[in-house]
């Protein structure tokens, strides 16, 4: 049976730095670089990036998706669209939610570009179709080093949910 549970947004208190700082931040990153697009296959760091979950992995709140961000602020999310409510899609205003299934067509028709993206997430199959007609520079997805940075407030949470699950062990 398929999982039809949708993806959420992280309560306000809980994401305290907002999924457009953190895309400005990528954003940023590519004009430094001089990449023209950042592919992120890493669930996880999809997760990071805009401050959502959802129930795609067992045991962890992993919304199974990939994001493409064009330099100029495009972006698109490949997921399963029976997994975004209304709600979501207009908490996001101005990045556009695609199926899954067309993430291969609509890399292919990027020409003459420069990517990043994860050479540990990315699969063999997005890498060739990317490689067909663009270049893939040797830099590693910046969001791990971003998300590695923490505040006092992702501290603080961080701490009580080591005592929660410490109790619940």
């Amino acid at each position: 049976k398929q999982n039809s549970k949708k993806f959420y947004i992280l309560p306000k208190n809980s994401a305290v730095i907002s999924y457009n700082t953190k895309i400005k931040k990528v954003l940023n990153f590519l004009k430094k670089k001089n990449a023209d697009f950042q592919f992120i296959t890493a669930s996880e760091n999809n997760a990071w990036l805009l401050n959502i979950r959802g129930e795609d992995a067992k045991y962890s709140p992993i919304p199974l998706s990939y994001i493409l961000i064009e330099k100029n602020k495009k972006i698109i999310v490949f997921c399963d669209l029976k997994k975004i409510p209304t709600s979501f899609k207009k908490h996001f205003r101005g990045i556009k939610f695609i199926d899954l299934i067309s993430t291969g067509k609509i890399l292919s028709e990027i020409k003459n570009k420069r990517f990043v993206t994860d050479k540990n997430t990315c699969s063999y199959y997005f890498e060739k179709t990317i490689l067909k007609n663009n270049k893939i520079l040797d830099i590693q997805d910046p969001i791990y080093n971003f998300k590695a940075i923490k505040n006092k407030k992702e501290i603080k949470n961080i701490k009580d949910a080591h005592i929660y699950d410490g109790a619940a062990l």
